[in-house]
């Protein structure tokens, strides 16, 4: 009997233009060995095999008839049948037994799990369920070749951004260096409409080779890894802003939903604007965690008093900055104030990311006339 794949998970195999990028990412000029934890049919290993010829290359997938196709077009690869994210599994595969270590893992993991509550992972606060993507991303780490392998991952965007995931994120930055190094729209993925971010992991260096600053002495900080953020407070009243079509993007705390950001056409007298990547937060309101919205356009809008932007450097920074704020709601969520319309200031807003290791400046000088409404 062929072993089915895990009820509600979908495979998407990469297509080959991506398989090359994610294989262009590597950074190495020599590979020694190479694994594919989700192998499908092959695409990132032959890519990976493409670029370095010399390298051993190891791959697992857990459908039967899958690594029997592999085994047939790539002889000389070590194949083998794993269910990944089933400790067990992993402790009887020789490909992913505990003690093996490879140059660069790289994956391509299952994204939707239909009917499924997620998967359990170990965190340092305890065991979590998270996206089987996030899952992949987090025992994958645990075969890196260290100081100098690495990992490469594509991921759902939602994964990125998610409170469900966050913890993930944020354990894995404390000791590794994660950046973005592509992105794919929609489509790029037949019958998977997510957007996706490729994304690579670097061993840190050790903590006692890294120079020492004055605010890590704090123990609140932890071994969080030092994110850095610029805090643009909004100064337009909702009064002030006029719809219209000719304005820039409006956004107050009433676009700051579970599905996004949803902005709104308005021309203001005058206002303080933001551009992406960046997290917006509320100001004033009750402070919910899915309030905590990532915004990746550069375009400019003009912000509500009662809103707040952390801006980031770029994409990945501004996903790792919302997942920690998730991941630590409980203690966030007391910097605001006030029993009848809870709100924060920017005093209290810096104290709470200082502890969480996000280095906040505030930005005030972002002030701007915008164009004035037109004459009726």
């Amino acid at each position: 009997m062929h072993r089915s794949r895990p009820r509600g998970v979908d495979a998407h195999y990469t297509p080959d233009d991506i398989a090359a990028t994610m294989a262009s990412a590597i950074e190495s000029e020599a590979l020694e060995s190479a694994v594919d934890f989700a192998a499908g049919d092959g695409a990132l290993l032959r890519a990976v095999q493409s670029r370095f010829p010399s390298a051993r290359i190891f791959a697992s997938d857990s459908f039967r008839p899958t690594v029997r196709g592999l085994r047939s077009a790539q002889p000389k690869w070590t194949v083998g049948m794993c269910n990944f994210l089933d400790a067990r599994s992993r402790a009887s595969s020789p490909i992913a037994r505990s003690d093996r270590r490879y140059h660069v893992v790289i994956l391509n993991p299952p994204f939707s799990y239909r009917g499924l509550e997620g998967w359990p992972v170990r965190l340092p606060g305890g065991e979590q369920s998270v996206s089987p993507a996030a899952a992949f991303t987090m025992v994958g780490a645990a075969y890196v070749a260290r100081p100098h392998g690495q990992l490469l991952v594509l991921l759902p965007d939602s994964s990125l951004a998610s409170q469900k995931d966050a913890a993930v994120w944020d354990a894995l930055s404390s000791e590794w260096t994660v950046s973005a190094v592509g992105r794919f729209g929609r489509g790029t993925f037949a019958g998977l409409a997510a957007t996706t971010t490729l994304v690579r992991l670097l061993p840190r260096e050790q903590s006692s080779a890294r120079p020492m600053r004055s605010v890590q002495s704090r123990s609140a900080r932890g071994s969080f890894q030092s994110l850095s953020v610029s805090i643009v407070r909004g100064c337009t009243p909702r009064h002030r802003a006029e719809d219209r079509l000719d304005g820039l993007p409006f956004i107050h705390t009433t676009g700051l939903t579970r599905a996004g950001v949803a902005e709104q056409l308005a021309t203001v007298v005058r206002g303080r604007e933001t551009r992406g990547p960046a997290v917006l937060i509320p100001r004033v309101g009750n402070p919910v965690p899915w309030k905590i919205v990532v915004r990746l356009s550069d375009e400019p809008a003009v912000l509500s008093d009662c809103v707040i932007a952390l801006e980031c450097a770029d994409a990945i920074t501004a996903k790792l900055v919302a997942s920690r704020l998730l991941a630590n709601w409980t203690k966030v969520s007391r910097a605001w104030t006030g029993s009848c319309a809870p709100y924060t200031t920017l005093e209290a807003l810096q104290g709470a990311l200082d502890d969480l290791g996000i280095d906040g400046v505030v930005v005030t000088n972002r002030s701007f006339q915008c164009r004035a409404p037109r004459a009726a």
